[in-house]
């Protein structure tokens, strides 16, 4: 009897089943579910709908079916419209759970959005390399383009191209993380799986394309996948004559804007700056892939040459159609870089200025425009509140790209807020993590503050990811001298591409003099200025002369001095160069042997640097040059003072560049100031334990 009992169950249930009609009405319901998707999915299209509201309506659909399957059960035999109390508790529990479902499905990506590359440091601080997202946004990595194209010289086409439509998403959509140009080209040429994108740089998204030139007729191709799961969520052809590509960049980010359910804004200026002639446009892009082709610059011959082949490449689209705004705008860089140098002889300040202002009458509200004005303000001006208020507007217009942004911190730092500069540092690199640039600066402003070994971190976080990246390998040697006095910390920094300051710290702190005069006498009246820990900017023969001295030679020392006095004078001085030039100038007398007249130029000239208020560059460099002049020309005791008081300064050099730099251990030997600074600045060192 149980037996049958048991088996007649499973058949009175099916009978049930059957009975409420339950199949049919689930057949029906899933049927209905299945239309209502795909007739989501063709309007999306057609409409640019956003994602969610695909999602939004699966979850509904699911949410849904098993209330279907309830009411089928009460009422599928029967016909009955309305609901008894019970059932109308039945599907409002089924409901209840139901909404939680969907939460859950809504909320989970976002949740994974979250999470950060790497995890903090035991101190708090996150890996300055480490791409951390920001919550709820979507972040999106655009790889190089490819370029398909017949002529394979049009790549610098396919490149202007994707920084175009990099820059008008990053700028222009709000909600949205873009990754920058610099982290992005890194992975040029790479077989590099979307998974690994994911995984290096906590992107949601890519977008890879490739574009094909042929004549005067342009095709990109695009796709957006997902990258956490891999599935391809949009893909488009354009196919558009050359001289109707000078729209694309904007109806794409349109497109993938909405693709990712996210607001782009269009920037007031954004029509101004461009071009109607293709002829232009094409000048430009050719000169945006020439200017992004360019690294990283090893030595003053190379940079002056490349500046001018980036202005250059800029003029000839400017030469097609003198209305062109971005043109100007991108041609300001490299001449305002190329004013920074002292040993330019031309009006770069001047012709960066004209630029400047051709920009900002043609699009004044522009974001790289208002960046360009904080450049300005910054460098040749040095106003540090007008260049602010100059940066914070071209970020509120939109701004992300760090190639503008980086020099912000500089500003920071010189209005006394040094932590706020790291940390614009830091989120720069959220956006930027491979951008070498960033990385240096960071771990510099990091140095700058006292934390040596945060600025460790941070490069041995971006050194981890990039082990090529040979002058961060210098940096890094440099912060370990600076507060260890390991000179073996060079050892694994030297490998062929060593810059050049490197170089010429390695050999001086080493007393490699003569391997010094052998490496300057080959590049007479060269100029060299690297980013370097206050090592500051010289002519060859000022490093030249220091050797010569510093090796006995006071009669070849003395020829240089005259060498350099000549040079200086040759000089345009300027606000940003007043304090570097008068201190150049008090360095050749001390070379030429001429001590008062150099302890009195080189009071002139500390005066002039504390006067420039440039505590970030100026007035430490200075400082630690003229407690070397001094040094040399009698003034022990001014120039022990002088390096106890840059010793005690935020920012200052690292105790080794003071206790262990001939240029002042040589002539201070005997002095007793001096001799109890070292002996303060060695116990802390052994302190730090940096290595």
């Amino acid at each position: 009897m149980p037996t049958d009992s048991g088996a007649r169950e499973p058949a009175a249930v099916w009978s049930r089943i059957r009975e409420h009609k339950v199949l049919q009405w689930s057949l029906a319901y899933l049927g209905a579910a299945l239309a209502l998707a795909h007739a989501q999915e063709l309007l999306a299209h057609n409409f640019h709908w956003p994602e969610s509201v695909g999602h939004v309506l699966v979850g509904v659909l699911i949410v849904g079916f098993p209330v279907a399957v309830a009411l089928a059960w009460y009422h599928g035999h029967k016909g009955v419209t309305r609901l008894s109390a019970g059932e109308f508790t039945v599907v409002s529990m089924l409901l209840v759970i139901g909404a939680g479902i969907l939460i859950v499905l809504v909320r989970a990506p976002r949740e994974q959005a979250t999470t950060p590359l790497q995890p903090a440091q035991a101190d708090g601080h996150t890996p300055a390399a480490a791409a951390v997202v920001t919550a709820a946004k979507p972040r999106l990595a655009i790889l190089p383009f490819e370029n398909l194209s017949p002529d394979k010289a049009n790549e610098y086409f396919a490149d202007g191209l994707h920084e175009e439509i990099l820059t008008a998403l990053a700028n222009g959509a709000q909600g949205l993380e873009v990754i920058s140009r610099t982290t992005m080209n890194s992975y040029r040429g790479r077989p590099i799986t979307v998974q690994q994108i994911a995984k290096d740089l906590s992107a949601t998204r890519v977008l890879e394309g490739s574009v094909r030139r042929d004549g005067n007729q342009v095709r990109l191709t695009l796709q957006l996948i997902d990258a956490t799961t891999d599935e391809h969520l949009w893909a488009q052809n354009y196919d558009r004559a050359l001289a109707n590509t000078l729209q694309l960049e904007s109806e794409v980010a349109a497109e993938v804007a909405a693709q990712l359910a996210v607001r782009l804004i269009a920037s007031p200026a954004g029509a101004a700056l461009r071009t109607p002639d293709p002829h232009a446009y094409d000048l430009y892009v050719q000169a945006l892939g020439q200017r992004n082709a360019i690294v990283r610059v090893t030595g003053a011959t190379d940079r002056d040459e490349r500046l001018k082949q980036i202005e250059s490449g800029f003029s000839h689209a400017i030469e097609a159609d003198p209305t062109f705004a971005a043109a100007y705008a991108e041609r300001f860089g490299p001449r305002m870089r190329a004013a920074l140098l002292p040993s330019t002889t031309s009006t770069a300040a001047e012709l960066a200025r004209e630029d400047l202002e051709m920009a900002a009458r043609l699009a004044p509200s522009d974001p790289k425009v208002l960046a360009a004005r904080a450049w300005y303000l910054q460098y040749a001006l040095l106003d540090w509140d007008g260049a602010l208020r100059a940066y914070t507007a071209a970020e509120a217009a939109g701004l992300t790209d760090p190639l503008w942004l980086a020099d912000k911190t500089g500003v920071l730092v010189n209005l006394g807020r040094r932590r706020e500069a790291i940390e614009f540092g830091q989120r720069l690199l959220t956006l930027d993590p491979r951008n070498r640039l960033v990385i240096g600066v960071v771990a510099i402003l990091q140095v700058i503050d006292r934390e040596p070994a945060a600025a460790l971190r941070t490069l041995d976080a971006a050194l981890g990811q990039m082990p090529d990246a040979t002058e961060l390998r210098d940096l890094r040697a440099s912060v370990v001298f600076d507060y260890s006095g390991a000179l073996d910390a060079w050892n694994g920094s030297v490998h062929g591409n060593e810059d050049f300051n490197t170089k010429l710290d390695r050999l001086r702190y080493s007393h490699q003099y003569a391997a010094i005069e052998q490496l300057l006498t080959h590049a007479p009246r060269l100029f060299f200025s690297e980013l370097r820990l206050w090592s500051g900017v010289q002519f060859d023969v000022q490093a030249l002369g220091w050797a010569k001295l510093m090796r006995g030679d006071r009669e070849g020392a003395r020829y240089c001095g005259k060498e350099l006095l000549a040079l200086v004078r040759e000089q345009k001085e300027t606000a940003s160069n007043r304090a570097t030039l008068h201190s150049m100038v008090a360095q050749a007398f001390a070379l030429m042997g001429e001590r008062e007249s150099a302890i009195s130029a080189g009071a002139d000239s500390l005066a002039r640097a504390r006067d420039s208020r440039d505590v970030f560059n100026t007035v430490p460099t200075v400082s630690m040059q003229i407690a070397a002049v001094w040094a040399w020309s009698g003034a022990e005791d001014r120039a022990a003072d002088l390096l106890a008081s840059v010793a005690d300064t935020t920012p200052g050099p690292g105790p080794a560049r003071v206790s262990r730099d001939p240029l002042y251990s040589l002539p201070l030997a005997h002095n007793a100031r001096y001799q109890q600074l070292v002996a303060r600045l060695e116990a802390q060192m052994k302190a730090t334990q940096l290595h």
